[in-house]
C-alpha cells in the first residue's frame, strides 16, 4: 500500500482493443473501517482518486499500459 504526494491521481488503462488485456484492479484502504475495497476497471476507463487514500495496484498476468497523472495543489507544495 502507498499514498501519492498529490491532491489527485488519474489512472487510465491505455491498451489497444486488439491486445489481450481485460483491465486493471486497484485496492483502496478505507481508513474509517480498516477494510480493503477492490476496484476493477476495463481498458479505456479512467479512475480519479485522492492521492492521500492508501492504495495498491494488483499484478496482472498480461502486459498492461497505463498512464498515471498526479496533480499537486499549492497547499501540498507548501507542506513539503
Amino acid at each position: 500500500m502507498h499514498t501519492d504526494a498529490s491532491s489527485v491521481t488519474l489512472n487510465i488503462n491505455l491498451n489497444l482493443p486488439d491486445e489481450k488485456f481485460s483491465g486493471s484492479e486497484v485496492d483502496f484502504h478505507d481508513a474509517s473501517s480498516g477494510e480493503l475495497n477492490r476496484l476493477s476497471f476495463k481498458p479505456g476507463i479512467a479512475v480519479l482518486h485522492k492521492g492521500s487514500v492508501a492504495h495498491r495496484a494488483l499484478a496482472s498476468a498480461n502486459k498492461q499500459a497505463r498512464w498515471l497523472c498526479s496533480l499537486l495543489s499549492e497547499e501540498l507544495k507548501t507542506l513539503s
